[in-house]
Parts: C-alpha cells; structure tokens; sequence
C-alpha cells in the first residue's frame, strides 16, 4: 500500500465528494444534513457544488493522501490560517454555503453557528491554524492515513508558531489526542450529539507567529490556493514531486543518527569543487616515499566524522542540531547545525578542536578562516545565532526541507532576539535571501592556488539576518 502525500486538484472533486459521503455515512450529524446512504443524484449534484466553489477560497488550504498503485485520493484535509483580527474582522473562513438541494440547510446553518461561536469564544482574535476537516476512506480507516495527514497539518502550523483548533467528530477524537490535541470545550447539538473542541498549542505559545511573512513563497504551504497549481498533466505532476509534504523537523538527540548525517553531508557536498578539494578522499603523499597514499575508507571517513559531531554535541553548549525526517519512511533526508552564542566571553569558532586530518589546511584557513575572522570582528560584543551546517539529501533537494530546517532555528533566534549570521555557497545564496539575510562581505578563493582547477574562483558570501526580519 504505497501512500504519497499529494495536493488536491480540481480533477479530484468527483473522488473527494464520494470520499466525504462514505466516510461520514456513519457520523450522527450526517443523517440530520442529508439522506444516508446518499444517492448517485445527490453526489453529482454535491459535485457540482464543489466545482462552483473551486478555487474561490484564497485562505482554504487542502491535502490529500494517493495511493501510488491505484492513483486514487484515500484521505482529505482542509485547513484556513486564521489571522490576527481586530474588532468585528472577518477571519477569512469560507462562509458559502453553496449546497445541494437534498441537504437540510437549515440544520447545517445552525450546526456551523455552533461550531464558529465555540470556534471565537475559545481562540478570540488570536491567529491561528483551523483545521475543518480530515476524513479516511472506510477501507483505510485504523492504518494510519489519517495520521500521515495530521503530521503534515501540524508541522505547517509548527512551522508558523500558530496553534490548530478543531471540532472533533467521535471517532477522531482519539486520533487527535494521540498527536496532542486537547479538549477545552465544547460545540452542543442539543438535537444530535456535542462535538468537542480541541486545541493543539503553538510549540512557543509566548512567542509571536513565525516572522517568515506569507509573502514569502513557500512550497510546502502555498500562500496562493491550492487551485493555483498546475491542475493537470505533467506540470502537475512536476508540481507534485518537487514538493515534499511529509517531513518533520525534530532535534537530534541519539549519536546513531550522526552516521546518517554524515552521509547526508558527503553526498550533497560531493559535486563541490571547493569542498572536495578542502577535504580530499585520500591522505597527503608522504613526505618521505612522496608516493601517495591508498584512498581513504569512505566508512571509515564517515565514522570518523560522525564522531566529531558527536563529541560537539556533548561537548559544546552552543550548537544545537536539528533533523528533517520523512513522515512516510522514517529516513533522515536534511540537517542543520546552529551555534548560539551567549557566552560573550568566550571564542566563537565552531571548530575547537582545529581542522581534521588529512584536509587542505591551506584552503581552509583561506577561506573558511577568514569568514571565521570577518564574523568574529563584525559580530565582537553581541549574542548571535550562527547557522554552521545546512544540508539535504540530493534526492531532496528543491523541496522545502532546508526552508523548515531554517525556520526551526529562526524561531529561537528571533525569540531570543539574536541577529543570524551564515556562510552562504552561489547554491543556497537564494534561499537566504528570500528568508531575510543581507550580504555583508564575501572571500574569494582561486582554487587553482591551493591544487585545484586552475581559474575557478569559488566565492563564498558572509550574510546576517536581523532578528524578526519581516516581522512589521
């Protein structure tokens, strides 16, 4: 049963209508809204409705869940991001109520009434993520789809610092708990049944919303509608497989991971002509023989460097180091390292313990020396975070990991309100500056001098990013 995470497209409503009319042909509400079973009239007439409806929404966003062998949508979220409002503001959820003739519009009127008074007198004016819906065919139901799609939901939310509201139907209530979710209130049916109203909190509840404006794009949550995407053919498909919907961002906290990241590391590093020359795969000729030794063992290479990672993360307070791991398979598929330096009587470098055996010392002191200097000197005085290592899987690449990755760091570092400093290589300059960081300084680097191909230059940008930039 292979799953993928995968937009909605308009070319689904036919298979989410029916989706919706299955799942819920059990849910005591439904036989008060509608008839149950529903008739094949109804359904196309529910179709209808929603193709009326499509893309109307600016704030709606929805996800589904594919199963790969069949190509049929088995799972459906809708979500709005609710923003702050003042006074009699409208929060932006869809109000329409563009339904079929055979619905009881009267009861679904005062079911919504309940459901967005309960909604206001709980969360106010305070922004936040609403999540209106999840359902899971009947023949996928216990097996864990409906979790695959509350992760995703949630680390969107995660990622904003909003806290997730929602009306629990009964069989969810359950589901909701098991991913944090808790009950602080309740809608009444006094004619039907009470739906409980459960919240999940912001991961920083005393901290404000994610500074990363809307306006940034975002892949993994389209500030545009869903029905903005290409809804057909293979620029939908493009679409579809350059987003990764599925990843979590957790820190590191067990040294067995670091095998995983050094591989992670070696393999985004490998095409690069600056890093491959600092760290060569093989140890220097010998002085003596001047005959060149035999290649390093790539196991052995990576054991070693998953080593030093550990001793930093047990013997440096200042690094902190955070994983993106897919949903779907469990794999670590992306990783930071951030230092934050509070300690202003202390050395800020990231490497103690100097260089590693066998590099191109000359190289590095050219380059990633005279950073280390040029941040130093411009950052003397000030607490600062500083982001040391950022890196994907190449089978990931172009697919937001290394945006979460980032604003999971951001998040503290605008909490603490500390400027952000990185190294930034030409493939990730624009990534950087979408996210708010400025270049102010930059070494380059003829690798030709140090043995490497003679004329290349490899410019290397200093950048900051002011603490809760985008914030106004």
């Amino acid at each position: 049963m292979p799953l993928e995470l995968s937009p909605i497209r308009k070319s689904d409503t036919e298979t989410t209508v029916n989706l919706r009319y299955d799942a819920y042909a059990d849910d005591p509400i439904s036989h008060h809204i509608h008839p149950v079973p529903a008739s094949t009239s109804l359904r196309q007439e529910t179709v209808k409705c929603a193709l009326r409806a499509w893309g109307t929404s600016s704030v709606e966003r929805s996800m589904g869940v594919r199963d790969t062998e069949t190509g049929d949508i088995i799972a459906e979220s809708k979500w709005v991001v609710i923003p702050q409002r003042t006074g009699s503001d409208s929060d932006g959820a869809p109000t329409a109520l563009d339904v079929p003739s055979g619905w009881n519009k009267e009861v679904l009127t005062q079911i919504r009434a309940q459901h967005t008074k309960v909604r206001n007198d709980i969360m106010g004016p305070r922004p936040h993520v609403f999540l209106t819906q999840l359902v899971v065919a009947p023949a996928y139901q216990r097996r864990g789809v409906g979790g695959m799609l509350l992760t995703w939901v949630t680390q969107q939310a995660k990622d904003l610092n909003l806290p997730v509201f929602l009306t629990a139907s009964p069989s969810g209530q359950q589901l909701y708990a098991k991913h944090g979710f808790s009950v602080v209130g309740t809608a009444r049916h006094d004619f039907i049944c009470e739906a409980p109203a459960m919240l999940l909190a912001a991961p920083f509840p005393d901290a404000p919303p994610s500074s990363i404006p809307p306006s940034v794009p975002d892949p993994e949550l389209p500030d545009a509608p869903i029905a903005a995407l290409p809804q057909e053919g293979p620029a939908a498909a493009a679409t579809t497989s350059a987003l990764s919907y599925d990843v979590r961002i957790e820190p590191v906290t067990d040294d067995a991971d670091f095998y995983r990241l050094s591989e992670i590391e070696f393999a985004a590093f490998a095409d690069d002509k600056l890093i491959a020359l600092a760290f060569p795969p093989y140890p220097p000729p010998d002085p003596a023989s001047r005959v060149a030794a035999a290649p390093l063992d790539p196991t052995i290479a990576l054991r070693d460097h998953a080593q030093r990672h550990a001793d930093s993360r047990h013997q440096d307070p200042s690094n902190r180091y955070w994983k993106a791991t897919s949903v779907t398979t469990g794999e670590i598929v992306g990783w930071t390292k951030w230092h934050f330096f509070d300690d202003l009587s202390r050395t800020h470098t990231p490497f103690p313990d100097g260089w590693p055996p066998y590099s191109n010392h000359a190289l590095l002191e050219a380059t990633f020396g005279k950073l280390r200097t040029a941040r130093e000197s411009r950052m003397q005085g000030q607490q600062y975070a500083f982001v040391l290592v950022l890196v994907t899987h190449p089978e990931w690449h172009r697919r937001g990991v290394g945006r979460k990755l980032l604003v999971e760091g951001l998040r503290t570092a605008d909490t603490e309100g500390w400027d952000t400093w990185l190294d930034a290589s030409p493939n990730g300059e624009g990534l950087y500056l979408k996210l708010g960081w400025e270049e102010v300084g930059s070494v380059s680097i003829d690798l030709g001098e140090f043995g490497g191909e003679k004329g290349y230059v490899e410019r290397t940008k200093s950048m900051i990013r002011k603490a809760g930039w985008g914030a106004g």
